[in-house]
């Protein structure tokens, strides 16, 4: 049974290696898997590998989040936050948090009512 849009996933690094490679038919399908695939085929690959996702609501051509997946991003900054700190990597907030600069939101050129 297929998980909710919003759930966190979490994938270790044999997972991610051991996914088949194909077309990229999306801005999502980055290249991630065939280049760490190529790093440990030349023995230079990671370690360590931990890819954090979050359930989409649905795959299709364009820009933003829907409301399960931009409500389930603390929840996947967590799971970052956590890994890294079990990995020994100090992670603290800073102390007056930026404000987000999410340029499809903005009204104008490839923003929201661009053409």
């Amino acid at each position: 049974m297929p998980e909710p849009p919003g759930t966190v996933r979490l994938w270790q690094r044999e997972h991610v290696l051991s996914l088949p490679t194909g077309l990229r038919l999306s801005p999502h399908s980055s290249g991630l898997v065939e280049t760490l695939q190529i790093l440990e085929f030349r023995g230079g690959g990671p370690s360590h590998v931990r890819l954090v996702g979050v359930v989409p609501l649905r795959c299709e051509m364009g820009l933003g989040l829907s409301p399960p997946v931009r409500a389930a991003v603390p929840m996947a900054l967590a799971a970052v936050v956590e890994q890294l700190r079990r990995w020994g990597v100090g992670v603290r907030e800073r102390e007056r948090p930026r404000d987000a600069e999410i340029w499809w939101e903005r009204p104008g050129q490839y923003g929201r009512g661009s053409p």
